[in-house]
């Protein structure tokens, strides 16, 4: 099955080579070849848990480093402005929903004032999981 240069619709054996290689490092079943009607390749797509699982992993990657920006400048009790103003951020619901909430949700950060999470007055500071991070991050 080797190509000619005049003759580019044909696989080459060392592309099948490769197209099987990679679906098996995909964790991919293989392909079905089907020569009954010319020449068919029927490729699997991966499942929605692998793709899920993949997007989760680079989600929670990036969420990580975004936990970590805000450890790095938190300083006793602060307010979201002067965190944002240091993490030079300027969308309060940005800052809320992909790095404060994240945070407070792995224990690294908590209100002073839980009871009235809406207050005006309500302040941030580092727990003591999240001082110990900020220790490592420092170092």
């Amino acid at each position: 099955m080797k190509t000619t240069s005049n003759d580019q619709t044909k696989p080459t054996a060392s592309t099948s080579r490769g197209i099987f290689r990679l679906t098996a490092e995909a964790g991919l079943p293989s392909p079905e070849i089907d020569l009954s009607e010319g020449f068919k390749v029927i490729l699997w797509r991966p499942s929605s848990d692998q793709v899920s699982d993949q997007v989760g992993d680079q989600v929670s990657d990036q969420v990580d480093e975004l936990i970590k920006r805000v450890i790095r400048v938190v300083q006793d009790e602060m307010a979201i402005p002067k965190i944002m103003g240091i993490l030079q951020l300027k969308h309060r619901t940005n800052f809320r929903e992909n790095y404060l909430k994240p945070a407070l949700h792995e224990g690294y950060v908590e209100m002073t004032n839980p009871d009235s999470p809406r207050s005006p007055k309500q302040k941030y500071r580092l727990t003591p999981k999240g001082q110990a991070l900020q220790k490592r991050l420092e170092s």
